[in-house]
């Protein structure tokens, strides 16, 4: 598992590497050298309120049981490091998540992972009203139509997944052929191995709790409302924070383009291909605005200084989370065995 992760983490370089090496260094620095501290503080501001509303959204789920919000949101942080690091950048985090906030809070395992599953029905959400947008602006200001018809067939794709894992979710047989699926996902997960073997005699009990877990988060309407609210900021702060970037590299970009770039980044970062689509995001987004009319090297500056903040950082702040609930994630199982 490890040497896997290690090549497909090696390949994530590389491409970053064969990026690089197709640009005009000077003029890439040269551009990259205009960001001032003071904004770059602004941004980091910026993606730290991100994340703070990703906790958020996620406590608003959770918060039934009688969690804290400070560990939420240290879990959340864990969770976003782990996301850098597995190939589903969304998602890749979740069992994890689960986990610790189950150890650290003391509540059902089960119960933690439905509502990791219906916080990220959450975020997907606004995904889909996000591309809807994209589309719009792609018909009205007369852009490229393959690129419509690219943001259509992914519309479909979230619109599909999320009207099955609603109704997969809401459903008994279906929802309990998707736990028995999870069991054996994260089964799979080293982290995850001990624990979850000690429990499958009991798998039938832990369903239900799991069920209604679920049940009780999606039937309630003041917790989606407020978590497709909080998750569309997220988007929001998220579009503005790349609109940022531009601007203070001096390169004029409507807020048009970033959405309609954005759209489509934000579903190849689910791809389950590249640790944090590494590599993948850089390449795509520096593609799509050179396309919409943005020289390259201020498009492969933009992305990467965004990536910076949205790969990056988290990864620093989840380690830091990881030592102030237990030195890491592993020595937090170690303790509990």
């Amino acid at each position: 598992m490890y040497r896997k992760r290690a090549a497909l983490f090696i390949l994530s370089v590389l491409l970053l590497a064969a990026l690089f090496y197709t640009l005009d260094y000077n003029e890439f620095f040269r551009i990259a050298s205009r960001m001032s501290p003071e904004v770059m503080a602004l941004l980091v501001a910026l993606q730290l309120a991100v994340m703070f509303l990703m906790s958020l959204k996620w406590y608003v789920v959770i918060r039934r049981y009688a969690v804290s919000f400070t560990n939420v949101l240290c879990t959340s942080l864990i969770g976003f490091m782990v996301n850098a690091v597995t190939p589903v950048s969304y998602a890749g985090g979740e069992p994890v998540r689960a986990y610790v906030i189950s150890r650290i809070d003391k509540i059902k395992l089960e119960k933690a992972f439905a509502t990791v599953l219906v916080d990220l029905f959450l975020t997907m959400v606004p995904v889909l009203l996000l591309n809807l947008l994209a589309i719009i602006l792609v018909f009205k200001y007369s852009a490229d139509l393959r690129i419509a018809w690219l943001l259509i067939i992914i519309g479909l794709f979230i619109l599909t997944l999320l009207v099955t894992s609603s109704s997969i979710l809401m459903n008994h047989g279906p929802s309990l052929k998707l736990f028995h699926r999870l069991l054996a996902l994260f089964k799979r997960i080293r982290l995850l191995e001990k624990h979850l073997k000690r429990v499958e005699s009991r798998v039938d009990e832990l369903f239900l709790s799991f069920h209604h877990g679920i049940r009780d988060s999606m039937t309630d309407m003041w917790t989606l409302t407020v978590g497709v609210v909080i998750s569309s900021m997220v988007w929001a702060l998220s579009l503005l924070r790349v609109y940022i970037i531009f601007m203070a590299l001096g390169v004029p970009v409507s807020f048009e383009v970033i959405v309609i770039v954005y759209a489509v980044l934000v579903t190849v970062s689910t791809l389950p291909l590249l640790p944090g689509a590494l590599g993948m995001w850089e390449w795509v987004g520096t593609a799509l605005f050179t396309f919409m009319g943005i020289p390259m090297e201020a498009a492969a500056a933009a992305t990467m200084l965004d990536r910076l903040l949205s790969y990056w950082l988290p990864m620093f702040t989840g380690f830091l989370a990881s030592l102030h609930v237990g030195l890491n994630v592993m020595r937090l199982v170690d303790k509990e065995n």
